[in-house]
């Protein structure tokens, strides 16, 4: 029988005859119904029925016969999964370009399809596929009888082939679109687990449904499933295998599409797409759907990455997502999408790491084009099953925690709803714009809020009143319990940020830091790049051209990078932290392709040598180097037979010889090892120059009374030359050396010129020489004579191979000069005068050129960097552009608040002349003067009227108006406060940044002081009336004698400069603050006057002291007196916190829901320290409340079980602590593992309205504070946390944490309350605006201040008050800096962006023209009245 006459259609017969005809013929064919025998269903759903059979023939398999030949045989009888699907034949035979395309352009995902048959009594279509006897994931999870290797490598695995299986099905340009547990199937192969994405095609047979079709389907739909076996391995409903998206056109010669339109059968059908534009439905597993398909957009490739964010969540918490919100009974398909849509995702489990949590995030962010792509997804999660196989740890170095599965999660899931659950389901669709969908989404919200609160507490409590102690189920649904009460107060404790306000309110500056590598690379698209390696350890290309940030790569803070290499499109990077990392990047998007280990031995000295394959960066082999332990390899040059490595080996206490190991290219054996005869003083003396062909590598050293050469390769010395020859016949300008000759290397590939250069009485000279690679002479190329200072030194080639060195020095005379000489001609074709300011950035300590014309028109751009850290670049004789990356290295910041504008003015005028002026100036001449002064202000009225209308419409408060006289040039604050001055310290240092524009750079100053390391900053006066503020620096620089110094620098904050008279003398008239410095001696320097009692505090040593310091009426040195003291015993000090100098508290108590009072404790001498354990294992943190006057400890707490390689964040503010820890959990109380963020409110007593007896607080009473505690879990680890202030401290506080994934969190003091209660609320909890207790902190991204931006390496977080009560300024820094306004309780003294302006003034304007108009009338009406 032929395959026509077995087929019931033409289209069928098209089909399958194209398919055996493709390139590579799928093993997919047509199976007779009577070769299936016992078809037993068990399972049935909307759309299809899935059944168990037997296929009497089985696949095609080839064997190889007795006589060696191949032969096609078949297997026999096969156990199948047999899916009909339920009246679909004609939709399905319509839908076979998908198929086909699915066939033969992803083989790898659809070889479980076996082929077609068809019912002949009810006339459907049969899809037979592989039988999975283990199941899917979903049973794997939550079956009665759950797997038990559910550890954490298990579960990467999983993600892998999910991750693995997406990269296949989107290089084929095909989407999935249906990616849930039940869809993915375990096959075990052996001992192990293989896991397999199945139902490929993302819509199933409703994408190829015409409308009539839809609506018949519609009138008899039959859900449910029944005696879900074990043995279930197939989903449901998903046929097609291509993207909803596109049309898939025939792969035909003659372009004809598989399917005959013309038939009359069949009506050309519509996409999933267009039918839920017409429909207003569609057919999924809603918790796995992404919002932008709810939304009624089409899947694609970023829907599938969203799915298997979801998917990862599953992974580590082992409990289904919106599990509580699917089963409750108040709650619809309908709410759940709306929440979805806005930004609502699955609860994070604390158990995940840091890592994978930050991946989740990407995979399910709401902004499709943000997510990452299969590939990288991949690539990631590959890693860290390696990672974990080898040590343990993923990411970052984080150990993983969760080793096995907590079964009590997962035990308590009920299976067969959560198999329903995954059920595919019509979800009804709007297609709306983005206004008409918020608009939608808030009034459905509102109207349903209350029901869905009232139900999820319901829910809550029935669950918690089971027992005192929250199991792991429960917790999942603390974010829905959370929202249900902020819906019951109706408090909005968030306010979201929209697009159109990103960049309004704040400024975000990224840093690399200061290069220690760096040159210029062109990738293969002609762009010239500059790559850098930074001492932040970064990996970065930098545009030449803007200096912006074209990609960059933070890698850990423990690893150094050693190495930086480019080559085409690709850059290697090597960096050390406990082993050797090796990394290729993508050079055009800063993408890892691949990192691999190598292990370091113990000895410091000894290094491992690797080669490695470029295309996947495994190991082709590695030499560990064993009899070279105490070798320091300098440099490897290959020369593409063998790899000959260089290094120095200590002969002796003052003396290095040097030893030229060579290796096999391909074996990577030691082939020989030489020790050339040899007596080196240090690195500087030697050099090695060439390569690329075999002897033509060249290793050079200084040798008193010689310059000599080896040839690497060989054992002879190739040449040597006298110094004396080459200091007075060869180089003139040497001959007024006064000093040893050091080699510069140049960088010139495989070429062999270098540099020499000594010292002179002046500054120094430098030659360039060059060594024959075939007599191996030395030869002179180029003198450059002798220059004032310190030279700085690069070279560079134009696309003609020719030769330029660039030279950098600075005269006294002249400042920093450039020179820029051809070697080949010997032609100084640059000198000039570069704009560069020492005081400003120190001098030259590096440089990079690049020419980029030839002669004679020869151009050039070059980068430098300077001492202070900075990197400038400057193009053909200008400055193009100055990165300030000494900002990286911030230690420390200051606010400083700016004058009024009208002090300026005062300054300049009356208040600003002497005695003897004010007697003799006359009034008429004064009078002039001051007319004078405001008519030529007057031209800039204009300006000023025209800046102001634009803030007014802008509603731009932060905006300055700014005019062209001399005030543009002065510094002056704004009506609201926002503009200050952020002066950060940094080691060598200062900057001032103007917060008002952008960060942009007001002033810096570099103090050129060997030694000196700037650690902190004060500002002493604010501004005043004829007043600058001022500030003072203080910083350590090693003396002689191995002593330490205290350097104290008073600076004008304004303009950067000394402020006078300098200290100790004070004026009376300055009205600066006190200051006081303590020496290592516990000796006090004052600077003023001061109180008559003088305490303060000390830790040295694990120890607090406190000391005294009485007041005898001098400024000399006094003695102080130590009063107390406190040890730590088997702890060490991890944390201090101190209230802020200068806060403002604006109550003394809190008012209560009866309006009853707890009064707040105000110590302003509270320290709060935290201490770990060093005795102890596992570790216990301890939490210390001690007085520094006299030193009581007036509260202690012990947390057990808290893992020390997480730091501890302390806070204090006002009459509350808050600190941050990681927490290994309790296994024997059922603690989990994760950060817990504990706050203590301090009260002067437990009970209401009771005070201490003291009308005046004093440190000496014996009153203890009373403290209320509570706990939290918390989503994030963190590395910086800050409080926001206000003007006068009433409004609501904020914490503000930075989070470790780079992004700054913040949350309401009101969330983060002690009195939040654990029972029901009463009428007197709602009063105060109670939130009831939950144990864990809700993940919202509307909590987010920094949105989407990554603010890179965070380490401080300051703020600083506003002249307006309801905004705090904040300021994140450490890599990057970034600067916001925040307004806890939103902005309720000043009119919202949305009030009308408009309305406002054309009412005004009606009014008006109104009193103008009935003016008259009514006038007149008054005179009638008095006459008639």
């Amino acid at each position: 029988m032929t395959l026509s006459s077995s087929l019931p259609s033409p289209n069928l017969i098209r089909f399958f005859t194209s398919l055996s005809s493709s390139p590579t013929p799928p093993s997919f064919e047509w199976i007779p119904y009577d070769r299936l025998k016992s078809i037993s269903y068990f399972a049935s759903g909307e759309f299809s029925s899935v059944a168990r059979s037997v296929w009497l023939d089985g696949r095609k398999i080839v064997r190889i016969d007795k006589d060696g030949n191949k032969c096609v045989v078949r297997e026999g009888e096969t156990e199948v999964c047999v899916k009909r699907l339920d009246g679909w034949r004609g939709v399905v035979e319509k839908g076979l370009d998908k198929l086909y395309k699915g066939l033969t352009a992803c083989p790898s995902q659809t070889s479980y399809y076996y082929g077609l048959s068809i019912d002949p009594i009810t006339n459907d279509i049969l899809l037979i596929m592989k039988y999975f006897p283990h199941g899917d994931l979903c049973y794997f999870f939550y079956s009665p009888n759950p797997a038990t290797n559910l550890s954490w490598l298990n579960r990467l695995k999983i993600l892998r082939s999910v991750a693995s299986a997406l990269v296949d099905i989107h290089k084929a340009g095909m989407v999935h679109g249906n990616i849930h547990p039940k869809n993915i199937m375990r096959d075990i192969n052996g001992n192990e687990d293989n896991w397999v994405l199945g139902d490929l095609g993302g819509g199933g047979i409703e994408g190829c449904m015409d409308k009539e079709t839809w609506a018949r389907k519609n009138e008899n739909t039959a859900g449910g499933e029944n005696n879900v076996e074990k043995c279930n391995g197939v989903s449901s409903e998903l046929l097609q295998v291509e993207t909803l998206k596109q049309e898939i056109e025939s792969s035909r010669d003659d372009g004809r599409s598989l399917i005959d339109d013309s038939d009359e059968d069949y009506s050309p059908h519509t996409s999933c797409l267009s039918l839920y534009a017409t429909c207003g439905e569609m057919i999924g597993v809603l918790p796995y759907t992404s919002p932008e398909i709810l939304r009624g957009c089409h899947p694609s490739s970023h829907s599938d990455i969203y799915s298997l964010g979801i998917l990862m969540s599953e992974l580590v918490s082992l409990f289904p997502p919106y599990y509580s919100s699917l089963l409750s009974p108040n709650l619809t398909l309908d709410n759940l999408l709306l929440d979805i849509c806005d930004g609502y995702r699955p609860r994070i489990s604390p158990h995940a790491p840091g890592c994978f949590i930050n991946l989740m995030k990407k995979c399910w962010c709401d902004t499709a084009s943000y997510r990452p792509g299969a590939r990288e997804v991949l690539e990631i999660v590959d890693r860290w099953c390696r990672e974990v196989e080898g040590n343990g740890t993923v990411g970052n170095g984080e150990r993983i925690v969760l080793l096995e599965v907590e079964r009590g999660v997962s035990g308590s899931v009920d299976y067969d709803k959560v198999r329903k659950m995954y059920e595919s389901k019509k979800i009804k669709l709007t297609r709306l714009s983005e206004n008409e969908w918020e608009d939608k989404t808030e009034s459905l919200e509102s109207s349903v809020m209350l029901d869905k609160n009232l139900a999820l507490l319901k829910y809550f409590n029935e669950t918690y009143n089971k027992g005192n102690e929250l199991p792991g189920q429960y917790i999942t649904h603390s974010r829905d319990y959370f929202l249900a009460w902020l819906g019951l107060v109706n408090v909005n404790l968030v306010d979201a940020l929209y697009e159109s306000q990103v960049g309004v309110n704040d400024w975000h500056h990224q840093y690399v830091g200061t290069p220690t590598i760096s040159f210029f690379h062109k990738l293969s698209n002609s762009k010239l790049v500059a790559l850098v390696a930074t001492d932040k350890h970064v990996v970065a290309a930098l545009n030449p051209t803007s200096g912006n940030i074209t990609w960059r790569q933070i890698l850990d803070e423990r690893e150094n990078i050693i190495g930086l290499k480019a080559n085409k499109d690709y850059v290697v990077s090597v960096s050390i932290a406990v082993d050797y990392v090796i990394r290729l990047w993508d050079g055009l998007s800063g993408k890892l392709l691949w990192e691999n280990i190598v292990k370091k031995s113990d000895e410091a000295t000894r290094l491992e040598k690797a080669d490695f394959d470029l295309n996947d960066g495994k190991k082709v082999w590695v030499n560990n180097n064993d009899h070279n332990k105490q070798a320091k390899f300098l440099r490897i040059v290959d020369n593409g037979l063998m790899i000959n490595a260089v290094a120095l080996v200590r002969q002796s206490s003052k003396y290095l010889s040097i030893r030229v190991v060579t290796y096999g290219l391909v074996t990577g054996d030691v082939l020989k090892t030489l020790d050339l005869k040899s007596r080196v003083e240090n690195e500087k003396s030697v050099i090695v120059v060439g390569g690329a062909e075999d002897f033509k590598a060249f290793v050079i050293w200084t040798e008193k009374p010689n310059m000599r050469a080896n040839r690497l390769g060989r054992d002879d010395i190739a040449t040597e030359a006298s110094l004396m020859g080459l200091y007075n016949n060869v180089i003139p300008s040497f001959a007024e050396a006064d000093g040893p000759l050091e080699f510069i290397d140049l960088d010139v590939g495989t070429r062999t010129e270098f540099l020499v250069e000594v010292p002179t009485k002046y500054g120094t000279t430098a030659a360039i020489l060059k060594i024959d690679t075939e007599g191996g002479r030395f030869l002179a190329l180029h003198d450059m004579d002798e220059r004032e200072g310190k030279s700085v030194y690069s070279a560079a080639f134009d696309s003609k191979g020719k030769l330029y060195v660039s030279r950098v020095f600075k005269e006294a005379s002249k400042g920093v000069n450039l020179e820029i000489v051809q070697i080949a001609t010997h032609q100084t074709i640059v000198t000039q005068e570069i704009n560069h300011s020492v005081a400003n950035y120190g001098y030259m300590t590096s440089s990079i050129l690049c020419m980029y014309c030839d002669e004679p028109d020869t151009k050039y751009r070059m980068i430098l960097l300077s001492s202070d850290g900075s990197v400038h670049s400057w193009k053909d004789a200008s400055i193009s552009w100055t990165r300030e990356e000494s900002l990286a290295h911030a230690v420390g910041v200051e606010f400083v608040d700016l004058p009024e504008k009208k002090l300026w003015s005062q300054e300049v005028d009356e208040l600003d002349e002497d005695a003897e002026k004010v007697e003799t100036i006359t009034p008429l001449n004064r009078y002039i003067r001051r007319v004078s002064t405001h008519i030529s202000q007057l031209r800039d009225l204009l300006d000023y009227f025209i800046t102001y209308i634009t803030r007014l419409i802008a509603n731009d408060k932060s905006a300055i108006t700014t005019t062209k006289s001399r005030d543009s040039a002065s510094l002056h604050r704004d009506i609201y406060g926002f503009r200050k001055i952020l002066v950060f310290v940094t080691p060598k240092k200062l900057i001032a940044l103007d917060s008002a524009r952008k960060g942009e750079i007001v002033w810096t100053r570099y103090f050129n002081y060997a030694f000196l390391d700037l650690q902190k900053i004060f500002v002493v006066r604010a501004a005043m009336i004829k007043y600058p503020p001022v500030i003072a620096v203080l910083g350590k620089q090693n003396a002689s004698g191995g002593e330490i110094e205290t350097r104290l620098f008073r600076l004008n904050a304004l303009t950067g400069g000394d402020f006078e008279p300098e200290l100790p003398i004070e004026e009376p008239g300055e009205r600066t603050h006190i200051l006081a410095l303590i020496d290592a001696k516990l000796q006090a320097t004052f600077f003023q006057t001061f109180a008559k009692t003088f305490y303060f505090v000390l830790e040295r040593e694990n120890r607090l002291s406190g000391y005294k310091v009485l007041n005898n009426g001098s400024h000399k040195t006094i003695t102080t007196m130590e009063i107390w003291s406190i040890a730590f015993p088997n702890e060490a000090i991890v944390s201090v916190g101190q209230r802020p100098l200068h806060e403002k508290v604006s109550s003394l108590g809190r008012v209560l829901g009866d309006r009853s009072v707890l009064y707040k404790y105000l110590n302003p001498h509270l320290v709060a320290v935290a201490t770990f354990s060093s005795s102890t294992d596992p570790k216990s943190l301890s939490i210390y409340l001690i007085d520094i006057v006299k030193g009581s400890i007036l509260y202690h707490a012990v947390h057990e079980n808290v893992s020390p390689l997480h730091r501890v964040f302390l806070i204090q503010a006002e009459n509350y602590i808050l600190y941050h820890f990681w927490s290994d959990g309790d296994p024997v109380k059922g603690d989990g593992k994760g950060f817990q963020v504990v706050v203590c409110d301090l009260y002067e007593s437990e009970h209401k309205d009771e005070r201490f007896e003291s009308a005046n607080f004093s440190s000496f009473s014996h009153e203890r504070p009373y403290v209320d505690t509570k706990a939290f879990m918390f989503p994030h680890g963190i590395n910086a946390i800050g409080v926001t202030t206000t003007k006068n401290g009433i409004t609501t506080r904020e914490f503000l944490f930075a989070t470790t994934n780079d992004q700054v969190y913040g949350i309401a003091k009101r969330v983060l309350d002690a009195r939040r209660p654990t029972h029901a609320l009463t009428a007197e909890d709602k009063e105060e605006m109670l939130i009831p207790y939950d144990p864990a902190i809700p993940d919202n991204r509307k909590s987010m201040l920094s949105y989407y931006l990554t603010v890179a390496g965070i380490r401080h977080i300051t703020t600083s008050p506003a002249l307006l009560e309801s905004t705090s300024l904040v300021l994140a820094y450490g890599l990057d800096i970034w600067f916001t306004r925040e307004a806890p309780s939103k902005t309720f003294d000043v009119l919202s962006e949305d009030f009308s302006k408009e309305t406002l003034v054309t009412t005004i304007v009606g009014l008006l023209i109104g009193i103008i108009v009935t003016r008259p009338i009514v006038n007149r009406k008054k005179i009638n009245a008095r006459w008639y």
